[in-house]
Formats: structure tokens, C-alpha cells, sequence
């Protein structure tokens, strides 16, 4: 017999297992198709990486094993569906078609189709990282399969005349994504912020390093129930994503960030992750005897803001089709006369595409794109120079006020960059801070 294939780190090989007349072929690794039963397919090496598969989603599992079974008309496959342990597979695709299993597929749970076209010629087993190898393997074909680290999906498939299996079966899954340390428990979790510290976990290789108690306040905020339009209600952000981990995870993190307006900073030896929409308690004032030199004053260049943004976004009980909407500026302004605009922006020039798979409700995704527009069409930029007596006191998206007689200013600010100097002043930039930019929904 022949073994060939490993995991290494998140790459994906395929372990494929052959009778002995096979092994010529096999070890000539320029021959990138095989036969099975009429049928070719490739066992070497995938350019895909393993994903990490967060909250709810549909998931295009690439073969990690490949083999015939005890009899001639039988194939065994699996199918790499995440990194780590998942919570359960909810429907099960072959071919882009529903497959009748009768209930949801959870660890260790092994089914034998008996209804619809692959009825009596299909079995299907799911293996996370907690339990032990794959039965169906280690019965059709002796092998132990117990990968590491690794959620996976087997199944059986008889070809029979007739029937329906026609070639290698692309396999779907819609699964409920890796389970998070949530504060109390390791479970099912798809809040950003859950999945942020998972994700910086990762980045960094130990927990000790991001600040928990801010990762438990920026995950109650995501969870308060707010009103999605005028007859539902939900949490304030979700997070349903595929993470490509054939690029840095601190992409993915900072990609995060800017969806669901949350500043990453790094202060006492901790990452620590602050929403940039709430507001802050008591935030500390600064004043002429603080300032050194001048403050500038950057209003917003409207003649370069983008006035429209089209957005993506996708919804699971349509097959996890992708939807496209857009919103103007106008459109985004709540009771101008009460929150202090002017009649929006005139310009309809510049547009700008946003795309949030991660975003399974039109509500949710219109909210945060208004929170863009509304921030780069309104959001003054304030830079200057403060004493050293707030040498290591202020942080990357803390709120301060800008208390001033000359120029006359008094506004909340939130921090966007800080230099620290030689001489123990730091340079500031910073933003305008209004909790207006953040409601949610659209003009009533």
C-alpha cells in the first residue's frame, strides 16, 4: 500500500491511499491525475490554504484524503471544512444539491442517506478536533485518519449503474463555525469582538497579551439588542467570515477593525480593542496650558469625499448569495435639525464599493456604511503638541475634549495616532468624536 501527503502548518495535501499496482504511477509525482473507476481525479498537493471558519457559513471543503474502499465501486473522500473545532454542519451539499440527512451533523455523528437520489449510496461522518479518527476511513480502508487540529467532513460514496455519482463529488457544507473562548466558556460565538481576540490570539501565540476585561466591554456593546429597521430587533454587530489564512492574520484583524469601527492599540504590555463608537466616560480635557504651540484645524474636503457608497452583503436563506445595495449621503442623515447638519452634501460624484461578506444582514451593513460616510463627509481632524505630563497616560482611540477659549473650541475628540518625542511631549492627532455618526437605521 501507499500513503501519500501531510498537513503542514495551514496548507492543504491530500492523503491518498492505492493498491499496490497503483504505486508506479503514484510516486511519479509529474502525473497529476489518477483513475477511479473511470473517473480522474487529482491527489497531489492544493494551493488552498486551511480557513479558519468563524460564526455561520458555507464552506467549499478541498479533499485532504482520497481513496477506494473495500469494494471497487466504493470512494471514500474527505473534505477540510476548519481549522480547529467546529460546532456542527446544519446542510450538506454534493454538487451545489441538498442532501436530505435527516438532522444536523455534530462531532463524532455518522448518517447513512436513506431518502432522495443518493439514497442507500451515500454515508456522511463528521470529526473535529476532540473526537478520534474517522470510522468510515478506518473501515473501508484500515487506515487511522486523525489530522490535527482539524474539522473535516467523510463521506462514502457507492457508484452504482445509474446512480447518481457521475465523477469526484464537490462537497459544501454550511457549518456553524469555530467555537471561541466567549468570556465563561469555549462554544459556538460569532461577536467581533470573541472573534478578534481568537483571531489576536493567534497573531500573537498567547492570550496574555490582550487586555480581557476590554474584550468582554467591546462584547457586551456588540451584543445590545438595537432595532435593525421597524419590526426587527438583533444584536448590534455579528460576524459570519471565511478567514484566508494564505495572508497575515493581523490583516484580517485590521480588516475587522475598520468594518466594525474598533480601535487596536497596544498600551501597558496588552493589545486592547476599544469601540470607536461609544462614548467614553469622563474623558480628561486638554487645554491652552497643555497645548505647545498650535493646534490645526482640518475641515473635511468635500470636494474628494465620496458622497455614494455601493456595499455587498450576503444572506444565508438565499444560499448565501450575495446582495448589492448603495446609500448616498442624504440618505444617511437622521433629523438633520436636531443633530446639527446642514442638508448633506450636494456632490454625488465619488463613489466607493465596500464589500462585507462577514455581514449577513442588509440593516447591519447599512448601518456601518452610513457610519463611513456620514464620519468622512463631517469629521474635522484636530494636530498639536501636548506637555509631558501626559507622557504614557493617553492611548489610540481614547476620547479627550479640546477645551479652548482661543480658538474658541470645545469638542470631543477621539485619538487617532500619537508620536512620542525625546523630550517627552507627544504629537496628537485626532478626530471629531459624535455619537450621531453611529445610530442606527436610515431616514424613517
Amino acid at each position: 500500500h501507499c500513503l501519500l501527503g501531510l498537513f503542514g502548518d495551514s496548507r492543504i495535501m491530500t492523503l491518498a491511499y492505492y493498491k499496490q499496482d497503483d504505486l508506479r504511477k503514484m510516486l511519479d509525482l509529474n502525473s497529476d491525475m489518477i483513475e477511479f473507476q473511470g473517473l480522474k481525479a487529482n491527489p497531489n498537493t492544493s494551493d488552498s490554504g486551511i480557513p479558519i471558519v468563524y460564526g455561520y457559513q458555507r464552506v467549499v471543503g478541498p479533499r485532504v484524503f482520497f481513496s477506494s474502499g473495500k469494494s471497487s465501486e466504493t470512494l471514500v473522500v474527505a473534505y477540510a471544512l476548519s481549522q480547529d473545532e467546529i460546532a456542527g454542519v446544519t446542510q450538506l451539499l454534493i454538487d451545489d444539491q441538498y442532501v436530505t440527512l435527516g438532522q444536523g451533523l455534530e462531532d463524532g455523528d455518522e448518517v447513512s442517506v436513506t431518502t432522495g437520489p443518493y439514497a442507500n449510496v451515500l454515508s456522511v461522518e463528521l470529526r473535529t478536533t476532540q473526537s478520534g479518527s474517522s470510522n468510515i476511513i478506518r473501515q473501508e480502508t484500515g487506515i487511522i485518519f486523525k489530522p490535527l487540529n482539524l474539522s473535516y467532513i467523510v463521506i462514502r460514496a457507492g457508484f452504482t449503474q445509474g446512480g447518481p455519482f457521475r465523477g469526484v463529488p464537490k462537497v459544501s457544507c454550511d457549518i456553524l463555525g469555530k467555537k471561541i473562548w466567549n468570556g465563561t466558556e469555549i462554544a459556538y460565538n460569532n461577536n467581533p469582538a470573541w472573534v478578534m481576540r481568537d483571531l489576536l490570539g493567534k497573531n500573537v501565540g498567547n492570550q496574555i497579551y490582550i487586555d480581557q476585561t476590554a474584550v468582554s466591554t467591546l462584547a457586551s456593546y456588540f451584543d445590545e439588542v438595537v432595532a435593525y429597521n421597524s419590526e426587527a430587533t438583533g444584536p448590534r454587530y455579528t460576524c459570519n467570515m471565511i478567514v484566508d489564512t494564505n495572508k497575515p492574520i493581523i490583516r484580517t484583524v485590521r480588516e475587522m477593525q475598520e468594518a466594525f469601527n474598533v480601535y487596536n492599540t497596544w498600551t501597558n504590555g496588552k493589545y486592547v480593542l476599544i469601540s470607536e463608537e461609544q462614548e467614553q466616560a469622563s474623558p480628561p480635557s486638554i487645554t491652552e496650558a497643555n497645548i505647545i504651540g498650535d493646534i490645526t484645524v482640518n475641515a473635511p474636503d468635500l470636494g474628494s469625499a465620496y458622497t455614494k457608497v455601493e456595499f455587498d452583503y450576503r444572506i444565508p436563506d438565499s444560499g448565501f448569495a450575495t446582495y448589492s445595495e448603495s446609500l448616498n449621503i442624504n440618505q444617511c442623515l437622521l433629523y438633520p435639525s436636531t443633530q446639527g447638519f446642514a442638508g448633506g452634501v450636494t456632490n454625488t460624484s465619488s463613489s466607493k464599493r465596500i464589500s462585507l461578506p462577514m455581514v449577513f444582514n442588509p440593516e447591519m451593513a447599512s448601518r456601518i456604511v452610513r457610519s463611513k460616510l456620514l464620519r468622512q463627509s463631517y469629521q474635522s481632524s484636530y494636530t498639536f503638541t501636548i506637555d509631558s505630563s501626559f507622557w504614557n497616560t493617553y492611548f489610540v482611540g481614547k476620547q479627550i475634549v479640546i477645551d479652548l477659549e482661543e480658538p474658541n473650541i470645545t469638542k470631543t475628540v477621539i485619538i487617532t495616532s500619537l508620536r512620542y518625542n525625546r523630550d517627552h511631549t507627544v504629537d496628537v492627532t485626532a478626530v471629531d468624536w459624535d455619537d450621531s455618526y453611529y445610530l442606527s437605521g436610515l431616514n424613517p
